[in-house]
């Protein structure tokens, strides 16, 4: 096991944050903000890597939020919900294709009295699992936790999150969500598609003040730039 002394993480951690994607693992520290970004391909093979970094006692982490970056997910009501049928709801959503070899969570939001079921690839739940063996371990999703965030302000909000190549939106207007979806995009026409979509749709002025936009890719200079060709002039607000 390393030695802690150049850990970017406190020697008396016990709980610690995950974001993971498709293209991507990334590690939190609670204290200064400070991401470690690993390649989901290289996890499986070399668990040991993700410990060079976070340099602490594997058996001292107690509790383990997993943030979920992906497209899969489906928001239902409460009263709607049910194990029972939580997996015919998905399947009617995403595709039977997109079930396979996944497994299925679920993030409650008590707020507007609904869940987001969302799904979790079986070899990113083995991997987490054999890296933190003695931890507690609570999966959410990036969309959940943005949704959760702005309705605990009891504020109007409109929010676009960039992170890779998706682009997720959360309108809440009038104490009520109004939208809640991902999309994915492969170019800054398809991106600026969307947007003006959604600005249409919910009549919003793409103003700084106005819109929350925030994510990995909302510093991106390439993707500020190309937004301005289509007249949307959005700023990072939130470091």
């Amino acid at each position: 096991m390393p030695t802690k002394n150049n850990s970017i993480f406190p020697d008396d951690l016990n709980t610690i944050n995950i974001q993971i994607s498709e293209q991507s693992l990334s590690i939190l520290n609670p204290e200064n903000g400070t991401h470690k970004i690993l390649s989901i391909n290289r996890l499986h093979q070399n668990l040991g890597e993700i410990w060079e970094h976070i340099r602490v006692d594997k058996y001292q982490i107690k509790l383990v939020y997993v943030e979920i970056v992906s497209a899969d997910f489906l928001f239902l009501p409460v009263e709607y919900d049910s194990p029972v049928y939580r997996n015919g709801f998905l399947e009617k959503s995403l595709g039977d294709k997109r079930l396979m070899g996944q497994e299925i969570s679920v993030q409650e939001i008590k707020l507007i009295d609904s869940n987001l079921i969302f799904c979790v690839p079986s070899i990113w739940k083995d991997t987490i699992a054999n890296l933190f063996p003695m931890s507690k371990i609570i999966y959410r999703h990036i969309l959940g936790n943005v949704v959760s965030h702005n309705i605990e302000k009891h504020v109007d909000s409109n929010s676009f999150c960039l992170h890779q190549k998706l682009l997720f939106v959360t309108i809440y207007k009038n104490n009520r969500l109004e939208l809640a979806n991902a999309f994915s995009y492969q170019s800054a026409v398809e991106l600026a598609f969307y947007i003006h979509s959604v600005r249409e749709s919910f009549e919003l002025t793409l103003r700084p003040d106005l819109v929350n936009f925030s994510g990995p890719e909302s510093n991106n200079e390439l993707i500020l730039s190309s937004l301005k060709d289509f007249n949307i002039h959005f700023q990072n607000t939130k470091k």
